[in-house]
């Protein structure tokens, strides 16, 4: 049986890059493509696929591929859903697994790594690369180490990683697709947290992040 795969990804050489890489895999075959969220849930309900690979970043779309995961996943959860970002950071990878994701690899990867992972995921089997199991390792260990440390001036838990992000350069778009949230939402957090802390610019955030170790110099 063939391994029928929808592959969404919003740059046209990534696409072609992937049909080079699969071409010659005669148990797979590439059924159907998109390049935002919306038309690769439409897409997926329209040829239910085995597997959809799914970049997490889809630039000019409405929904982010966490977003589109999501949604596939709660209409046809038979479908499975294979990450393939250049984000390997713990909020991305967190998002994806949250949304129902089986595996998360890097748009690096090799034609045995990617055949390893549907393979896996086909089994019902999680599948991660190994830069995506270094930085969930990595996620774990911040996570045990801050576990105890209550969040400053009575931030929340959200509150402390958008002012972390803030603080590190990011804008409201870049947060809202790591943390699966609207950029209104980012917003509305970011006021609370500055009004909170008595803060109104970033260069004060910034100095504000380094003394609490939110982040850390040359972060």
């Amino acid at each position: 049986m063939k391994v029928k795969i929808l592959l969404v990804e919003d740059q046209r050489f990534m696409r072609e890059g992937f049909r080079a890489l699969v071409k010659d895999q005669t148990e797979l075959e590439v059924v159907g493509e998109a390049d935002n969220g919306k038309e690769a849930i439409d897409k997926a309900l329209a040829l239910a696929p085995h597997i959809v690979v799914m970049d997490i970043t889809l630039r000019d779309s409405e929904l982010t591929g966490i977003q589109a995961t999501r949604k596939i996943k709660a209409v046809r959860p038979e479908i499975k859903v294979l990450a393939l970002s250049q984000w390997e950071d713990g909020p991305s990878i967190k998002g994806m697994i949250a949304a129902g994701a089986s595996g998360y690899l890097s748009k690096s990867c090799t034609v045995e790594e990617l055949h390893d992972a549907i393979e896996a995921v086909m089994q019902g089997k999680p599948y991660f690369s190994a830069e995506v199991n270094a930085a969930v390792q990595e996620e774990f260990v911040n996570l045990t180490q801050n576990a105890f440390r209550r969040p400053p001036h009575g931030l929340s838990e959200r509150e402390v990683e958008v002012l972390r992000r803030t603080a590190l350069g990011e804008n409201a778009k870049t947060i809202a697709e790591a943390l699966t949230l609207s950029s209104k939402t980012v917003e509305t957090h970011r006021r609370n947290l500055m009004k909170k802390l008595g803060i109104d610019n970033l260069a004060d955030l910034i100095k504000f992040a380094l003394r609490e170790k939110i982040i850390q110099e040359g972060e």
